[in-house]
Protein backbone atom coordinates (compact mmCIF):
# COMPACT_ATOMS: atom_id res chain seq x y z
CA UNK A 1 0.00 0.00 0.00
CA UNK A 2 1.35 3.51 -1.03
CA UNK A 3 1.93 6.42 1.83
CA UNK A 4 -0.95 8.82 1.70
CA UNK A 5 -1.13 12.05 3.42
CA UNK A 6 -2.83 15.94 3.67
CA UNK A 7 -0.98 19.20 2.94
CA UNK A 8 -1.56 21.03 6.58
CA UNK A 9 -0.90 24.62 3.90
CA UNK A 10 -4.06 26.23 3.37
CA UNK A 11 -5.32 25.21 6.95
CA UNK A 12 -7.25 27.89 8.04
CA UNK A 13 -8.28 28.83 11.78
CA UNK A 14 -10.91 31.25 11.61
CA UNK A 15 -12.68 33.55 14.78
CA UNK A 16 -16.32 34.76 14.19
CA UNK A 17 -16.82 38.67 14.08
CA UNK A 18 -19.78 40.04 14.28
CA UNK A 19 -20.90 37.28 12.33
CA UNK A 20 -18.65 36.59 9.78
CA UNK A 21 -16.00 33.55 10.08
CA UNK A 22 -12.68 35.99 9.50
CA UNK A 23 -9.20 34.19 8.60
CA UNK A 24 -6.77 34.22 12.05
CA UNK A 25 -3.70 35.07 9.81
CA UNK A 26 -0.25 33.77 10.11
CA UNK A 27 -0.83 31.17 12.15
CA UNK A 28 2.26 28.32 12.43
CA UNK A 29 0.73 25.32 14.17
CA UNK A 30 -1.52 24.18 16.38
CA UNK A 31 -3.53 20.70 17.23
CA UNK A 32 -6.71 19.74 15.49
CA UNK A 33 -8.85 19.47 19.20
CA UNK A 34 -10.64 16.30 19.97
CA UNK A 35 -11.03 16.74 23.54
CA UNK A 36 -10.47 14.41 26.10
CA UNK A 37 -12.76 12.09 28.03
CA UNK A 38 -13.00 12.61 32.05
CA UNK A 39 -12.55 9.79 34.55
CA UNK A 40 -14.12 8.90 37.76
CA UNK A 41 -12.47 6.24 39.83
CA UNK A 42 -14.97 3.40 41.07
CA UNK A 43 -12.79 0.98 42.73
CA UNK A 44 -14.57 -0.34 45.60
CA UNK A 45 -13.63 -3.12 48.29
CA UNK A 46 -15.35 -5.60 45.54
CA UNK A 47 -13.24 -5.20 42.88
CA UNK A 48 -11.01 -7.90 42.10
CA UNK A 49 -7.13 -8.32 40.85
CA UNK A 50 -5.84 -5.02 43.05
CA UNK A 51 -6.32 -2.75 40.05
CA UNK A 52 -8.31 0.49 39.77
CA UNK A 53 -11.57 0.63 37.81
CA UNK A 54 -13.04 3.91 36.23
CA UNK A 55 -16.20 4.84 34.82
CA UNK A 56 -16.10 7.77 32.33
CA UNK A 57 -18.06 11.14 33.14
CA UNK A 58 -17.70 14.32 31.20
CA UNK A 59 -15.97 15.16 27.92
CA UNK A 60 -13.43 18.28 27.74
CA UNK A 61 -12.76 20.03 24.56
CA UNK A 62 -9.39 20.52 26.39
CA UNK A 63 -7.16 24.10 25.33
CA UNK A 64 -5.92 24.82 21.81
CA UNK A 65 -2.78 26.44 21.90
CA UNK A 66 -1.85 28.43 18.75
CA UNK A 67 1.62 29.46 17.79
CA UNK A 68 1.59 32.40 14.91
CA UNK A 69 3.74 35.36 13.44
CA UNK A 70 2.62 38.36 15.25
CA UNK A 71 1.41 41.59 13.50
CA UNK A 72 0.67 44.03 15.53
CA UNK A 73 -1.04 45.87 13.31
CA UNK A 74 -3.80 43.11 12.08
CA UNK A 75 -6.95 43.98 13.60
CA UNK A 76 -8.15 39.96 13.97
CA UNK A 77 -5.08 39.89 16.08
CA UNK A 78 -5.81 42.66 17.59
CA UNK A 79 -9.87 41.43 18.24
CA UNK A 80 -8.35 38.37 19.81
CA UNK A 81 -5.95 40.29 22.00
CA UNK A 82 -8.98 42.31 23.50
CA UNK A 83 -11.26 39.21 23.76
CA UNK A 84 -8.17 38.31 26.17
CA UNK A 85 -8.08 41.35 27.78
CA UNK A 86 -11.72 41.69 28.40
CA UNK A 87 -13.61 41.16 31.40
CA UNK A 88 -14.97 39.11 31.74
CA UNK A 89 -13.85 36.61 28.59
CA UNK A 90 -16.48 36.51 25.93
CA UNK A 91 -17.23 33.36 24.43
CA UNK A 92 -15.96 33.44 20.62
CA UNK A 93 -16.99 30.82 17.91
CA UNK A 94 -13.77 29.61 15.95
CA UNK A 95 -13.61 26.56 12.97
CA UNK A 96 -10.64 24.82 11.60
CA UNK A 97 -11.03 24.12 7.39
CA UNK A 98 -9.86 21.23 6.39
CA UNK A 99 -7.64 21.10 2.66
CA UNK A 100 -7.36 17.88 1.33
CA UNK A 101 -9.88 16.06 3.14
CA UNK A 102 -12.90 17.22 0.95
CA UNK A 103 -14.77 19.46 2.88
CA UNK A 104 -14.02 19.09 6.43
CA UNK A 105 -14.97 22.07 9.24
CA UNK A 106 -14.14 21.50 13.02
CA UNK A 107 -16.02 24.05 15.29
CA UNK A 108 -16.07 24.69 18.75
CA UNK A 109 -16.85 28.27 20.86
CA UNK A 110 -14.00 28.79 23.53
CA UNK A 111 -12.58 31.81 25.48
CA UNK A 112 -9.46 33.17 24.61
CA UNK A 113 -7.47 31.57 27.70
CA UNK A 114 -3.64 33.30 26.96
CA UNK A 115 -2.32 35.93 24.61
CA UNK A 116 1.61 35.60 24.49
CA UNK A 117 3.84 37.89 22.07
CA UNK A 118 7.13 36.70 22.03
CA UNK A 119 10.13 38.71 20.53
CA UNK A 120 13.47 37.34 20.80
CA UNK A 121 16.55 38.79 18.75
CA UNK A 122 17.28 38.24 15.12
CA UNK A 123 14.10 36.91 14.96
CA UNK A 124 10.55 38.17 13.83
CA UNK A 125 8.31 39.31 16.54
CA UNK A 126 6.54 35.80 17.27
CA UNK A 127 3.49 34.98 19.55
CA UNK A 128 1.05 31.92 20.89
CA UNK A 129 -2.40 32.29 22.39
CA UNK A 130 -4.79 29.56 23.54
CA UNK A 131 -8.34 28.59 23.26
CA UNK A 132 -10.44 27.12 26.45
CA UNK A 133 -12.79 25.24 24.49
CA UNK A 134 -16.38 25.17 26.11
CA UNK A 135 -18.96 23.02 25.18
CA UNK A 136 -19.04 19.82 22.54
CA UNK A 137 -16.32 20.18 19.25
CA UNK A 138 -18.29 19.59 15.98
CA UNK A 139 -17.24 17.53 13.22
CA UNK A 140 -18.71 18.65 9.28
Amino acid sequence: MSTTANTSQGVQLKVTISSTPVLIPQCTDYPIPFGQQDFDEITNLDSAGGYKEWFPTLKDGSELAVNFIYNANDTTHQYLQTSFLTVPSPLESFSISLVGTGSHVVSFHGYVAKWEPKVEKGKAVRGSFSIKISGAVAFA
